[in-house]
């Protein structure tokens, strides 16, 4: 690694925000779930990652239930 420093290689985790994360492709299912009242930690369940996960997601991409109009 001192190597590569010296090498002038950045090295290390980018800085900033993720631009993708590994829900994104499954946004428009979780959205779904959430407008229908599912329960995050059995959302959590039917996608395949850990409730945290699915918490933090939600967060990031401040993702709610939207309220249905009769």
């Amino acid at each position: 690694m001192a190597a590569r420093k010296a090498a002038g290689v950045k090295l290390g985790r980018p800085r900033g925000k993720a631009k993708n994360l590994k829900l994104d492709a499954r946004r428009g299912e979780i959205q779904k779930y959430l407008d229908m009242g599912v329960s995050k930690a059995a959302i959590a369940k039917i996608v395949g990652c850990p409730a945290t996960t699915l918490y933090d997601y939600c967060k990031v991409r401040k993702l709610k239930a939207r309220k249905k109009i009769s």
